[in-house]
């Protein structure tokens, strides 16, 4: 067996694992996994194949385990709901212009979970910079029944939003990375460049195709 085909293996059984925690309830499945794992592992140690079952069975463990965790992390913020915020956090992602507003991804100086911040539409505002935000944080509201907005969210850590902040001023820091913030710079460069040299909506729909995003596309 190449190589290739056994990452291929155990990458499908890391995603089985995610799969398969995100749609039903695991129980003591992965305990009875764990113990499978040992058993194929000293029965089996000494064959390529038990080899290969024994790390099949551990990657698929792992993504049930990786995905229960970061369900529980995410029930247990959400439980919470109208929490007052002060305090000082950094800008995370590109902050993308909306219709009426900013959308920033704020993370606080604890790092276990992000704020999504609606700022002003035409205030100026960078990945990266360190912010002084008042708030009273919500949890995301699911406004359709065919999509789950607050989970979409929760995948990426973002477990409340914040519409009308008291307070969203600069601290004048910065603590993104460099690397990162010199990509970002190049795509602003190269959008600006689209819409100089394409008419809009053309141009609002090429920068979304080649850079993502929709913040920008006419309605």
């Amino acid at each position: 067996m190449t190589k290739s085909k056994i990452f291929l293996i155990l990458s499908l059984s890391f995603l089985m694992g995610i799969f398969w925690a995100s749609f039903w309830d695991v129980g003591f499945l992965n305990y009875f996994l764990a113990l499978a794992a040992v058993m194929v592992f000293v029965l089996g140690y000494r064959s390529r194949i038990g080899l290969a079952v024994f790390f099949t069975i551990l990657f698929f463990s792992f993504g049930i385990w990786r995905t229960q965790s970061a369900l529980e992390n995410a029930a247990r913020f959400q439980a919470q709901d109208e929490i007052e915020f002060s305090g000082i956090a950094t800008v995370v992602r590109d902050p993308e212009e909306k219709e009426f507003y900013q959308e920033i991804i704020a993370r606080p100086e604890d790092g276990k979970y992000k704020i999504l911040v609606q700022g002003e539409k035409y205030a100026s505002w960078e990945y990266g910079e360190e912010i002084k935000l008042e708030c009273t944080l919500k949890k995301p509201e699911n406004f359709s029944p065919d999509f789950d907005y607050r989970m979409y969210l929760a995948k990426d850590k973002i477990f409340y939003v914040c519409k009308k902040p008291d307070v969203l001023e600069k601290t004048g820091r910065k603590n993104g990375s460099i690397v990162f913030s010199g990509i970002l710079k190049l795509k602003k460069l190269l959008d600006r460049n689209i819409s100089e040299a394409i008419p809009q909506p053309e141009a609002a729909l090429a920068s979304g195709m080649l850079f993502g995003g929709t913040g920008t596309m006419s309605k």
